[in-house]
This record gives structure tokens, C-alpha cells and sequence, in this order.
């Protein structure tokens, strides 16, 4: 890496450190919104269009089909199950996002996430340059 590149990832971890919150943002004002699918629509495409959960279903699934019984009648429980337990946990996710996301408006914690960036900015470039000769 160019010495330059050190003095430029150092000097933007200092402008983060040494910047000022503007005391005149509104916290709670949304981004504007953007014209595509509802998220609901696009995380069930997506995990619909993922391949990872056909290999799933496909190379763990059987191991827990009891072969001298019918695997239809076994499959049509085990698959809402697996697609319930995913689901109960992605809504676990989906409460936490958004508590992360209203603490993380906060401009206290964007201050503090902003200083901690600056500062580990400033130390990679300092670890790197003292590295690089």
C-alpha cells in the first residue's frame, strides 16, 4: 500500500474523532423511501430463490426420514416444521433490528460509533505504516 494511503486512512479517522454532531438533525426522521417490493415480498423471494435452503431440504432433511415409514406423511411434518422454527427465529431477528435500529438513531450512540470508527482508523493506518517499512 502507498505511504499515501496511510496519511489519507489516518486523516479520515481524525475528521470522524474531531467532527461535530449536527444538534439540528432530527433523530427520528425517516430516510425517503424508495419505490420496490414491500420487505415482507422480498425476504420470501429471497429465501425462496436461494438455493442453500433447496440443499438444505435436500441433504439434511433425509436423515431424519425413518425409511420403513411413508415419506410423504413424514415429509409434510417435518418441512412446516423446519419452515416454522426458521420463522420464529428470523422474528427474534426482526424485534431485535428494530430496537438496534431506534438505539442507533439515538445521536449520543452515532456520536460514539463515529469517535470509535475515527479511532480505529487512525490505528489501522498507525499499525499499518509501522508495518509496511
Amino acid at each position: 500500500m502507498p505511504k499515501g494511503e496511510f496519511h489519507r486512512l489516518g486523516y479520515l479517522g481524525l475528521r470522524l474523532i474531531l467532527a461535530r454532531m449536527d444538534p439540528d438533525a432530527d433523530p427520528t426522521a425517516e430516510a425517503p423511501r424508495r419505490r420496490s417490493a414491500s420487505p415482507y415480498v422480498q425476504g420470501v423471494l429471497t429465501g425462496l430463490l436461494n438455493p442453500k435452503s433447496a440443499l438444505f431440504f435436500l441433504t439434511f432433511l433425509p436423515q431424519f426420514l425413518d425409511p420403513e415409514r411413508p415419506i410423504a406423511g413424514q415429509l409434510a411434518i417435518l418441512a412446516p416444521l423446519t419452515v416454522a422454527i426458521a420463522a420464529a427465529w428470523l422474528l427474534v431477528i426482526v424485534a431485535l433490528a428494530g430496537r438496534a435500529r431506534r438505539l442507533a438513531a439515538r445521536p449520543r450512540v452515532q456520536e460514539v460509533f463515529q469517535r470509535l470508527t475515527g479511532t480505529a482508523f487512525v490505528v489501522i493506518a498507525t499499525r499499518l505504516a509501522g508495518t509496511s517499512h
